[in-house]
């Protein structure tokens, strides 16, 4: 092969684009689970998971067709529901998660998908409703 051939073959593939797959729908055709991913790597992936209404239900990153890095929920208005954070497919990191009012309902953190350190529960107000402690025995 020539020089100019091998160039031209790795530029082709250097800039190719992700393209979303549409892996499942609701009845009426719109969209439910979108998969985007370069051609060759369906491993490595973003997922879009919708509601009905097309709103973002859940979206967040796949490595090796494990759960990695942030990951995102919603409730049907848009307002963030909780966000996670993985590792190798397991929860390791902070984890927030929302009422639907705005308020947060939990902060708490993930070690290799072991409950660890204080958990801080709110009400819907913002108030402190419990704090629990985990360690990863619990």
């Amino acid at each position: 092969m020539k020089p100019w051939y091998l160039l031209l073959f790795l530029l082709f593939f250097a800039c190719a684009e992700p393209v979303d797959h549409v892996i499942s729908t609701f009845g009426d055709g719109t969209p439910k689970v979108v998969y985007r991913y370069l051609e060759s790597d369906s491993l490595n992936r973003t997922e879009t998971h919708f509601y009905s209404n097309g709103a973002i239900f859940k979206k967040g990153d796949m490595k090796a067709g494990k759960r990695d890095g942030k990951w995102q929920s919603f409730y049907e208005n848009g307002t963030p529901w909780s966000v996670h954070y993985y590792q190798g497919g397991l929860k390791h990191g902070d984890f927030t998660a929302w009422h639907a009012n705005g308020n947060i309902h939990i902060l708490s953190f993930f070690d290799q998908g072991q409950k660890i350190g204080s958990w801080v529960f709110f009400d819907e107000k913002g108030d402190t409703a419990l704090v629990k402690e985990f360690s990863p025995s619990n």
